[in-house]
């Protein structure tokens, strides 16, 4: 039988890219070192999402944090941290509140512990805006409509 772990911190990055359209030569940049994996990794997988909420209630939502943007002249790199508290049991991490505009086929994941076993995006549509000012500006809108 296996001992249980004690809870580690564990710091994820993702890294998001977003073409803007234009044309250019991309400027080249060195990856960080991911430290090697504990002797007992925590599993994971990785999950950038677009909604707000996963439908999954085991899931872990996280915000993060940009801590390094590079700036090309067809997109920008976007390097997003997060620490999350894991044991040895899978965990399905999300994060939540991306930009709609990530190009999937960019979107990498580190970990300074543990493992990765997958890294998905995926895109869900909401029925209405959560951003409060675009919800004022469209109540505004309804009334002059009404009037």
């Amino acid at each position: 039988m296996k001992t249980p772990l004690d809870p580690k911190i564990v710091t994820v990055v993702l890294a998001l890219a977003a073409h803007t359209g234009c044309a250019g030569n991309a400027a080249t940049t060195q990856a960080r070192p991911v430290a090697p994996p504990s002797a007992t990794p925590a599993v994971f997988t990785l999950a950038a999402s677009v909604a707000d909420k996963s439908e999954d209630p085991a899931d872990k939502g996280i915000a993060s944090r940009i801590t390094k943007v590079t700036v090309y002249s067809d997109r920008a790199l976007v390097t997003r941290e997060a620490s999350v508290a894991l044991t040895t049991a899978p965990t399905v991490v999300h994060f939540t509140k991306l930009p709609g505009w990530v190009d999937e086929g960019s979107v990498r994941a580190a970990t300074s512990s543990g493992k990765i076993i997958d890294v998905t995006v995926e895109r869900r549509f909401l029925a209405r805006s959560t951003d409060e000012g675009f919800r004022k500006v469209e109540f505004k809108h309804n009334e002059m409509l009404r009037s």
